[in-house]
Order: structure tokens, then C-alpha cells, then sequence
């Protein structure tokens, strides 16, 4: 969120606006309660503002993304650490959003009657489940990223998206869960 909507708002004033990543769409409610600093709750309803588009040609937020190639060649290969149905959670999708703004919602389609699922991102990597079998690809690997989510799910108690909050202080997002002391990650926190 720009500092600036911050601080052109009131004292007291409120700001309701989606908070997005590729992964997900929260609606934040944030109070101003300092010269530069906003907090408040997300709710349990997802977004879906239009995006604020750096380019006015694509309704894309970027259009480049699409653009990576799945290289099976030097692709790597394991077991899937948890269920890919916990892809789903809006909890989670929410917490991958924060860790990877960029990251695609999973796709699906079918392969020999099994489903497939893929995730791509920024920068050309990529992971595809098929069969409980994981394989990912490009500049870095994604899977860390989501198995950190899912820690962190499971370490908040499974929370859905009404049990986050924002804190936002001198140009510092701080994402919390239940209250503001509880913070999101809290072993990359400043």
C-alpha cells in the first residue's frame, strides 16, 4: 500500500482496499491511528478491486509473467511434503501471496485421468504435482516457499483470511494474525 494514501488520510480516517497478490484477494480495513501509520483487520471475503496496472494497454498486472518455459531437463524431482489441497486455503494462499506476490494460483488439468497442478512465477520458475510427485524448475525452486506457508498455517492454527491484520508504520507492512504482537513470519519480521 503507497505511504502516500496514508498520508493524505485524515486522522482517524479509514482506508478499504484489496490486498493482492496472484495468489490471493483480501479486503483490508485500515484505521490511521498515527502521522504515518495504519492498522486494521482483513476480512473473510476476498477482494477483487481492478489492479493498479503499470501498463494501461494490458488489463494484466504483469503480462510478462506468463512468459517461462517448463524445462523438464534440469527440472528436480521428489515427494510432495503435504496434500495439494491445502493450496486451497485461503489461509495459505494468503500467506504465499506475502512470501511470493508474483506466484500463480495453481492451475489444473488432467494427465492419464490425474489431475496435474502447476504454480509459476516471476522470473521463470515453476512446479508441477502430479501423482504425489513434485517436480519444479527454473532459477529457483518454489516448494520451500509453500512448505514455509503451510508451516506458518499450521503454526496460527489453521487461520482463514478474517484472522489477519496489517499493520502499516513508516512505509513497513507487518502482517499479524489475531492480534497485532502476533506477528506473521515472525523469524523475517523487522
Amino acid at each position: 500500500m503507497p505511504a502516500a494514501w496514508i498520508a493524505q488520510l485524515a486522522p482517524g480516517g479509514r482506508i478499504v482496499t484489496d490486498l493482492r497478490s496472484e495468489m490471493s484477494s483480501s479486503l483490508a480495513v485500515l484505521d490511521k491511528t498515527g502521522p504515518d501509520t495504519a492498522a486494521g483487520r482483513l476480512l473473510e471475503q476476498p477482494g477483487n478491486f481492478m489492479w493498479l496496472r503499470p501498463d494501461a494497454h494490458t488489463p494484466l498486472l504483469d503480462a510478462d509473467r506468463f512468459n517461462f518455459v517448463m524445462d523438464l531437463d534440469s527440472a528436480k524431482v521428489g515427494p510432495l511434503t503435504f496434500d495439494a489441497c491445502l493450496l486451497d486455503e485461503p489461509g495459505i494462499r494468503l500467506l504465499l501471496g506475502i512470501l511470493e506476490p508474483s506466484l500463480s494460483k495453481p492451475s489444473r488439468s488432467t494427465r492419464n485421468g490425474a489431475e496435474v497442478r502447476w504454480m509459476h512465477a516471476q522470473g521463470g520458475a515453476w512446479v508441477e504435482i502430479a501423482d504425489q510427485t513434485l517436480t519444479q524448475g527454473g532459477p529457483r525452486h518454489l516448494w520451500p516457499t509453500a512448505e514455509r506457508a503451510v508451516a506458518e498455517w499450521l503454526r496460527l492454527g489453521k487461520p482463514g483470511r478474517g484472522r489477519f491484520g496489517l499493520t502499516i508504520s513508516e512505509g513497513v507492512h507487518r502482517h499479524w494474525a489475531d492480534e497485532p504482537t502476533n506477528t506473521v513470519f515472525p523469524d523475517t519480521a523487522d
